[in-house]
């Protein structure tokens, strides 16, 4: 089906714009990333780029509201064709929306949570922020690409980094400094689940309009 999308989008269809739209979400909800934790990570105030952040988290849903308008518009005109097309695209453009609202709940715990020192998990946070920078970009590329294979490789790939954020969260409620435990609580809540949408999202490269969201490796919210 995916393949369909792409099909469209190479035509320069209305839906083709929605695609274009799509796709600038997964962007700037990259950058939102980035930003914040490169500023964080390098010991920066991360007050600095909150007017970046915000803006971005407006754009994203200016872009989904988009999406759904021309969504309306292409079945008003074309009400036997694409149906399934625009179903996708309805769902992932939901997931990359939340992408962003997550990704601003990070940097909501970056502002008002207590400094992060080395030590404790300061290390696998290290980490895990270069992993998910590196899921958004493969995740914008299987879905240009509707590479069948990358998508099953990076939702295995991120059902192993969810499982990460949930040891994390299981250790931290039998208790540690409970500070610093409340903040890498829930920055690793966060991660799972900007992590999750990803990996929703890569699901309409391989599974049926019915069966997105829903794949063989995933686990609980």
């Amino acid at each position: 089906m995916l393949s369909r999308i792409l099909e469209l989008w190479r035509g320069k269809s209305l839906v083709s714009q929605m695609v274009d739209e799509f796709m600038e979400m997964l962007r700037l909800s990259k950058s939102m990333f980035d930003s914040i934790t490169e500023v964080k990570l390098s010991g920066g105030d991360v007050e600095g780029v909150r007017e970046d952040v915000f803006a971005a988290d407006m754009a994203i849903n200016r872009l989904e509201q988009s999406i759904r308008r021309k969504i309306v518009v292409h079945l008003s005109v074309q009400s036997d064709k694409d149906v399934s097309a625009c179903l996708i695209l309805m769902s992932v453009a939901k997931d990359a929306e939340r992408l962003g609202d997550y990704t601003k709940n990070v940097f909501e715990v970056f502002r008002d949570g207590p400094d992060l020192e080395p030590g404790l998990y300061y290390d696998q946070l290290l980490k895990l922020c270069g992993d998910i920078s590196a899921a958004f970009a493969n995740v914008a590329d299987v879905f240009k690409n509707s590479d069948a294979k990358a998508a099953r490789q990076l939702k295995e790939s991120n059902y192993r980094l969810e499982k990460q954020c949930d040891a994390v969260i299981n250790e931290l409620l039998g208790g540690a400094e409970v500070q610093a435990g409340v903040a890498y609580a829930l920055l690793f809540r966060f991660f799972k689940r900007i992590l999750g949408h990803m990996s929703n999202i890569v699901s309409s490269v391989v599974m049926p309009v019915d069966k997105i969201d829903y794949f063989e490796a995933g686990g609980e919210e």
